[in-house]
């Protein structure tokens, strides 16, 4: 579903509810029972093990805490989670650190898939462990047959800004390698999207407009998300942003968003529930900075 299909939705609300509400409905009613139900999106941080250290980092400290690393989740107690939860679950997010840095990711998402009719995931990744994302992302498709796939990469701007960001030579040219391969397995799966997260912060604003026409020309991902730094930063000087140039690039994606110039794509009933997240994102981030 593109955030035009999203847009016009929503506009037609009045006329027939959409799945979020029935969703929300059938909890309400599960809650008024005492009955166990699911979120309609539930975000797990599935580890603090991570091959960059950004200057944007807000888990800095965590990802430094050996002790910490030991106290990860296993999988078995991920699947105690999917167990309990109950009722059907539309979307799963997983972050971290870096999530492809577990062995196991595709049997915590199989998990969610088989006990709770998980509709969507998104795996947030920076792309560089190649040889866990391109086959773990095959394994979920072949093995989830009516899953939605979304490799959400961060890449923080042009060449340039994000390798400063990353602090990583090289980390630019293999996280677009791999936006471009994943690329190529979508035209054998249709149910894999690939989705850019950029963080706007000091490092990248004055390229921000000229990456933003390299995803909307170039790389023409599916979904293009732009995130505000949040603190606390690796670098403090990160967060001294324009916040003007912000709203105007959150003008900027919405304008092209309900006119269809970038894809958008949201696959699934669940994708309503993440597209009005995101449609409103921005503005709201925008507004909120203002005040």
């Amino acid at each position: 579903m593109t955030l035009a299909v999203a847009y016009r939705a929503r506009d037609c609300f009045e006329v027939k509810m959409d799945y979020t509400t029935k969703e929300l409905l059938k909890r309400y009613a599960r809650l008024a029972l005492g009955q166990p139900f699911a979120p309609v999106l539930l975000n797990i941080l599935v580890t603090s093990v991570c091959d960059m250290r950004c200057t944007h980092c807000f888990f800095t400290d965590e990802l430094d805490d050996r002790p910490r690393k030991k106290l990860q989740m296993k999988t078995h107690e991920i699947e105690q989670i999917s167990e309990t939860l109950g009722g059907n679950l539309g979307v799963l997010i997983l972050a971290g650190g870096e999530p492809f840095t577990r062995k196991d990711l595709p049997e915590i998402v199989r998990a969610f898939y088989e006990n709770n009719k998980l509709e969507s995931v998104y795996l947030m990744s920076n792309g560089q462990i190649q040889k866990r994302i391109m086959p773990d992302v095959t394994r979920l498709l072949q093995e989830c047959p009516n899953l939605n796939v979304t490799v959400a990469l961060g890449i923080d701007g042009l060449k340039a800004q994000h390798e400063k960001i990353r602090q990583k030579p090289g980390s630019w040219d293999i996280a677009i390698d791999t936006a471009r391969q994943l690329q190529t397995i979508k035209k054998e799966y249709p149910r894999l999207d690939v989705q850019t997260c950029t963080c706007f912060m000091h490092s990248n604003q004055e390229t921000i407009f000229e990456w933003y026409d390299f995803l909307k020309y170039d790389l023409k991902p599916d979904k293009v998300n732009f995130n505000y730094i949040r603190p606390p930063s690796a670098d403090p000087i990160e967060l001294d942003i324009d916040h003007s140039r912000y709203t105007q690039l959150a003008q900027m994606i919405d304008d092209d968003s309900r006119h269809a110039a970038i894809k958008n794509n949201y696959g699934g009933d669940a994708g309503f529930f993440k597209a009005a997240i995101d449609i409103y994102m921005h503005g709201l981030i925008a507004r909120a900075q203002e005040e």
